[in-house]
């Protein structure tokens, strides 16, 4: 590759001859030229731009030159060239390639030249061409050679061109139209290429030539001879390779020889505002991709362009098609000290939309020599052109995103202190969208993922799937889809803020079972396995949407007490172990090896639960809470009252419910966590007396009542709500009433035991009563002599539960069913 120098350095341009054919053309980077082939006929118009320049220069010192000597060499020879150079203005119509010949291109050139010489600067040069034209009027000129150097690149020959002879009108103010062939030949091969080179690089912004020309002019029978009359040039702002714009491309595979061979086909239209034509004939490259190595190139596949006719002013449009067979193996091997291979450089930059570049070498052999010359399918075969290929991108590419069999763990604290995320694990389905013009067969075998997760355009937190994943895909039939499945195991999820994630949670939870919409946006890599082999895609963008589906907790049915049992007691409180069956009937599962939060009623915190290693999975679930009930510790007196109000009302069947609120100490090895949900609760219903279906009806503290009148006792059948544990009553002071008037009342200090629930109902002994002998409720209850009836029972009950003990209030809901005896 040349050294991207300018192009006024003398030095550089002396040693142009140590450039390799080799050398890489690089592209103008304000240009976009195709990359389906178009580049190809614009590196054409190049060369063919290359040889019309000495038809310009042979134009102009033609007229600019030979007319204002002819005129003035009569008269004053030594003002002839100054007249000759400044009068004439030449307006170019168009300049086409007639035909390559076996050593140059014959171009036709048609232009207008007038001669004005109010454009001479010195009077006296002026003067005397004007009267020398004034009184020739017109010449001849014999057949003439033009040499056309670059000074910059040590006046190397560009090209020659010959001239036919002509007559031509050299008075002032009159105008000739030529049109003629001018018969031109490249110059110094390897000059060209150079040139090429830096204007491919975009180091040629104005390009200075000159032209030597030496010539016969006669008027009737005199003759003489001009030699080594000189024209400069300077061409500003040369414009690199034209902008395109693709309007058909199609990629697909076909069989050929019993083997798969991806076929593009590509349609351009290229932008031609300048004044030249010429038909470019069919023409084949070699299309490679940039190596591990700055300098090297891979060879991927051979492209081939229809013949291409290009009109003065008028866009060009090129038709270019090749193929690729197989994949080298330099191309998908990764580079040292670096995890890309040339294959996934060059796909990232594509599909990150930025802008990737592939090596367009001539090679004739692709579609035979045709109509081309040996010395331009030389030149084009020493040159390579790096075409910009445009990125694409991928806004809205995934059509859909979603996540089922969702498995979340939160973790145990023992990991590595920077290891201590939850960790997911789901079934992951995606709808890519493909671009219309692909039609390849191929399926996606792993993935893996580095991916932002984000809720209203927040970043919340990060998948990390550093480990493929197993994967399959498929195309969607009818559809421009590609279906794609994994399988996450237990996939790092990094929260990065909980703030958000909180409230992504509380939606979740009690958002109504409404969907909720969260972001991804990162990267993907995957193993792709296609007609041409196996190979990798790193960085593939991954950006969408996941919905997620809330978890409708209103909705969902209550967990059923199963056990419980009284582990330690003390006089203020007790622990107890509860065994709940929980029902999950929602796709997620959840692994929670340690959490502890409050338990509250009407705002009063009251104790505390822990559960270790819970496992929620989809189905029937059992739950071990290790609960705390301590009130005083708690909430002092305030938390004994609510607590004893809590009890009271449980077991006299109203409807009870208990509150659990994370707290900052709820999930240890998640502080962070703990915190960010410190606020969340919700409020769940306590289990029924007895009751192990949540549709079976709740039975009573008190099932029923024996009144002997005659003795003034009663006896009642108690049920005991703890199954495993005996609850002594110490006092009770009650009454009971039938339909609001009072039946008689009840004040005992005996003690007595309630053996546990499973050892079945407890018949009370029989305890005092004071009938209210003047009411109505006790007349009736007297009328009901060995008969039955429905009596509410009310009273403070002070009671022991293992060591502690606590005063309840007992006020049934339902009635107590009442036999009464003499």
């Amino acid at each position: 590759m040349s050294k991207p120098a300018s192009i006024l350095s003398t030095s550089r341009r002396s040693s142009y001859h140590e450039a390799n054919e080799s050398s890489p053309l690089l592209l103008n980077a304000q240009q976009t030229p195709s990359y389906d082939g178009s580049t190809e006929g614009s590196s054409s118009l190049y060369v063919a731009r290359l040889k019309r320049w000495p038809s310009i220069v042979a134009l102009t010192a033609l007229c600019g030159g030979i007319i204002g000597v002819l005129a003035c060499g009569f008269i004053v020879p030594s003002y002839a060239v100054s007249y000759a150079q400044e009068s004439a203005v030449l307006d170019l119509r168009s300049v086409a390639v007639d035909s390559f010949t076996d050593n140059g291109v014959k171009v036709r050139v048609k232009a207008d030249v007038v001669i004005d010489a109010h454009r001479v600067k010195y009077w006296t040069v002026r003067t005397a061409g004007r009267l020398g034209a004034a009184i020739i009027g017109s010449v001849n000129v014999d057949n003439l050679n033009l040499n056309v150097r670059l000074p910059e690149y040590d006046n190397a020959l560009l090209g020659t061109a010959q001239v036919p002879g002509m007559s031509i009108s050299i008075r002032n103010g009159n105008t000739n139209h030529l049109d003629f062939i001018a018969d031109t030949k490249p110059g110094d091969l390897e000059t060209i290429r150079l040139l090429a080179n830096d204007y491919m690089n975009g180091a040629v912004k104005n390009l200075k030539v000159f032209g030597e020309v030496g010539m016969t002019v006669h008027k009737g029978l005199i003759h003489f001879g001009i030699d080594n009359i000189r024209q400069d040039f300077i061409f500003k702002d040369a414009p690199a390779l034209p902008p395109y714009k693709v309007t058909r491309l199609h990629v697909g595979e076909v069989s050929l020889d019993n083997n798969k061979v991806i076929l593009a086909n590509a349609s351009a239209v290229i932008d031609n505002p300048y004044p030249f034509a010429l038909s470019v004939p069919p023409l084949g490259f070699k299309v490679s991709l940039p190596g591990c190595d700055a300098d090297s190139r891979i060879p991927l596949a051979v492209a081939a362009s229809s013949r291409i006719d290009v009109r003065p002013n008028t866009a060009i449009t090129a038709d270019v098609s090749g193929f690729l067979q197989s994949l080298p193996a330099d191309l998908t091997k990764v580079c040292p000290k670096t995890n890309l291979s040339p294959m996934d450089a060059f796909i990232g930059q594509y599909l990150h939309g930025q802008t990737a570049v592939v090596y367009i070498t001539g090679d004739q052999s692709t579609v035979g020599k045709g109509d081309a010359p040996e010395w331009l399918l030389e030149l084009l075969s020493s040159v390579t052109v790096p075409v910009p290929v445009p990125g694409h991108t991928f806004d809205n590419v995934i059509q859909s995103f979603s996540l089922s069999n969702v498995n979340i763990k939160l973790p145990t604290g023992d990991e590595d202190p920077d290891k201590i995320t939850p960790l997911l694990s789901a079934t992951v389905e995606a709808m890519i969208k493909l671009p219309k013009e692909i039609d390849l067969d191929f399926d996606i075998t792993r993935l893996k993922v580095n991916s932002d997760v984000l809720y209203e355009g927040s970043p919340f937190g990060a998948l990390i799937i550093k480990d493929w994943i197993p994967a399959s895909s498929s195309r969607v039939p009818n559809a421009e889809l590609l279906k794609v499945k994994g399988s996450v195991k237990d996939a790092p999820l990094d929260i990065t803020d909980y703030d958000v994630f909180q409230v992504v949670l509380r939606k979740l939870l009690f958002g109504g079972g409404q969907a909720i919409n969260l972001g991804i946006n990162g990267t993907a890599d995957a193993d792709i396995v296609s007609g041409l082999g196996e190979f990798i895609i790193h960085n593939i963008p991954a950006s969408g949407n996941i919905t997620l589906g809330g978890l409708p907790l209103s909705d969902m049915p209550m967990p059923t007490l199963q056990d419980i049992a009284i582990t330690e007691s003390t006089e203020t409180s007790m622990n107890l172990r509860i065994s709940l069956a929980a029902q999950n009937p929602t796709p997620w599962e959840v692994y929670v090896p340690y959490s502890n939060v409050l338990i509250g009623t009407d705002g009063v915190t009251i104790g505390n639960g822990t559960i270790k290693d819970m496992y929620i999975k989809k189905g029937s679930n059992k739950i071990i809470v290790n609960a705390a009930w301590d009130p005083s510790r708690y909430s002092g007196k305030k938390g004994v009252k609510a607590g004893e109000e809590l009890l009271g009302h449980y077991i006299s069947g109203h409807n009870t419910s208990l509150t659990l609120s994370v707290h900052p100490d709820s999930f240890p090895a998640m502080p962070e966590l703990s915190r960010a949900l410190s606020s969340l609760s919700f409020t769940t219903p306590m289990p029924h007396i007895g009751a192990k279906d949540p549709n079976e009806p709740p039975k009573s503290f008190i099932e029923s009542a024996t009144m002997y009148l005659l003795s003034s006792t009663a006896s009642f059948f108690l049920l005991n709500p703890l199954p495993h544990d005996s609850i002594l009553i110490n006092t009770l002071d009650g009454v009971a009433m039938y339909n609001g008037s009072p039946v008689g009342t009840i004040k005992s200090d005996y003690p007595f035991l309630i053996k546990a629930g499973n050892d079945g109902a407890t018949t009370s002994p029989r305890l005092p009563v004071d009938w209210d002998a003047g009411s109505v409720g006790f007349e009736f209850l007297r009328r009901t002599l060995w008969g039955e009836l429905e009596l509410h029972a009310e009273a403070q009950v002070e009671l022991k539960m293992g060591r502690m003990r606590m005063g309840v209030y007992y006020n049934g809901t339902k009635g107590v069913r009442a036999h009464v005896r003499p």
